[in-house]
């Protein structure tokens, strides 16, 4: 069984590996805002990263532009997290580790993570997909690749 830490860093590598530092925060505090609100989650760490269809990693692979299903339930996908997590780069895996914990603590700071906000729950590369939530009035910044929106 992946540990609550665990399945927060291979989320953050997956989701942001390649974002700035402040990207992979940002992808951590959604995850902690969505388990405070409970929003798309039970308030767990596996109950939020594993919920069906939330972050893709776990639930799809990006194939020829499009994604495909690789999960139909939450056991598929934790397999995946544990495969993920035992074939990801350490160094990079470690950095995702420091920061998530930063973040769960609340002791992480950054310029563009700072402008998050306690309802930030979402969000997404609108190069790759532009979802119906995602509109302008719930759009609180842009970091990396990602813009993050509230509830």
């Amino acid at each position: 069984m992946i540990s609550d830490a665990d399945l927060l860093s291979i989320c953050i590598f997956c989701e942001a590996n390649l974002e700035p530092d402040d990207g992979k925060a940002a992808v951590a505090r959604v995850i902690r805002n969505r388990m405070a609100l409970k929003y798309e989650s039970d308030g767990t760490m596996t109950g939020t990263v594993l919920r069906y269809d939330q972050f893709s990693w776990a639930w799809f692979a990006f194939v020829n532009g499009h994604y495909t299903r690789i999960s139909d339930t939450v056991d598929q996908a934790m397999s995946i997290a544990e495969y993920k997590l035992k074939h990801a780069p350490a160094k990079a895996l470690a950095k995702c580790a420091q920061i998530g914990a930063s973040v769960m603590a609340g002791t992480y700071t950054g310029e563009l993570y700072d402008k998050l906000t306690d309802d930030t729950t979402m969000y997404v590369n609108l190069d790759i997909s532009k979802p119906a939530w995602a509109i302008p009035s719930k759009q609180v910044c842009v970091i990396g690749r990602h813009t993050f929106y509230r509830a």
